[in-house]
C-alpha cells in the first residue's frame, strides 16, 4: 500500500475537525459551555479524549471554534445573499426560502440555541461573546435589505427596518426550532408555515 500523501493526511485531519465540532455542536447546547467536560465530546464522537486534545488543547478552544464555525456559515450565506443582483423583495424571498428549507433542521436549531448561550450565559468566556458581537452580521445584512426595500416600495414603510429585520429573525428562530421537533423523539409533529405566510411581516 502507497504511503499517504500530505494532501490525504490534511484531508484526514480536515474531516476528523469537522467531526469532532460537529459533536462539540451537540454537546455544548445540550450541556451548555460550563456543565460540559471534553470527556463528553470525546464520548459522543466516538473518540479518545487524547485524540480530541491533538485538535484543540482546551474546552475553551473548542467551544470558539464551534462559535467560529456558526457565525462563517451565517456570515458566508448572507454575504452570498447580498451580491445577488436581486431585488429586496426577491432577497428576502430567497433568504426565507433557505431558512425553511433547510436540509438539517435540527443542526440548524443547535446553532441559533449555541447563540442564544454566548449571548445570555455568563460562564461563557467574554472574548467568545464579543467575538460575536463583532462579527456575526445577519440582523444588519437584512435591516439593510428591507431598508432598501422599503425605499422601493415593496415593503412597510412606517416601521423602522431594524425593528422589522428583528421581528423577522425572531419568527425564523421560532419556525427553526419547531422544524426540529418534527425530527426529534418526541413524537411531535407541527405544521411549519410559508414562506409567503413569513414574509407578510414585511408588509403589515
Amino acid at each position: 500500500m502507497a504511503p499517504r500523501s500530505d494532501i490525504q493526511y490534511k484531508e484526514i485531519r480536515d474531516e476528523r475537525r469537522e467531526q469532532i465540532l460537529a459533536h462539540a455542536l451537540g454537546v455544548f447546547t445540550q450541556k451548555g459551555y460550563s456543565g460540559t467536560k471534553i470527556s463528553d465530546v470525546a464520548e459522543s464522537a466516538s473518540l479518545s479524549q487524547g485524540l480530541i486534545y491533538r485538535y484543540f488543547t482546551s474546552k475553551e478552544e473548542l467551544f470558539n471554534a464551534v462559535v467560529e464555525q456558526t457565525i462563517d456559515l451565517s456570515n458566508k450565506a448572507m454575504q452570498q445573499l447580498m451580491d445577488l443582483s436581486l431585488e429586496p423583495k426577491e432577497k428576502m424571498a430567497s433568504l426565507t426560502a433557505a431558512n425553511l428549507g433547510f436540509k438539517d433542521s435540527m443542526e440548524y436549531a443547535l446553532r441559533f440555541l449555541l447563540m442564544f448561550q454566548v449571548c445570555l450565559n455568563t460562564s461563557v468566556p467574554k472574548h467568545v461573546r464579543e467575538l460575536y458581537g463583532q462579527r456575526f452580521i445577519a440582523l444588519d445584512c437584512v435591516k439593510e435589505i428591507i431598508a432598501e426595500g422599503q425605499k422601493r416600495g415593496q415593503f412597510n414603510s412606517k416601521k423602522a427596518a431594524g425593528s422589522l429585520s428583528i421581528a423577522y429573525w425572531s419568527i425564523i428562530q421560532g419556525i427553526v426550532f419547531f422544524s426540529a421537533l418534527n425530527h426529534s423523539d418526541l413524537g411531535v409533529s407541527v405544521e411549519i408555515p410559508d414562506a409567503e405566510t413569513v414574509l407578510k411581516i414585511l408588509q403589515a
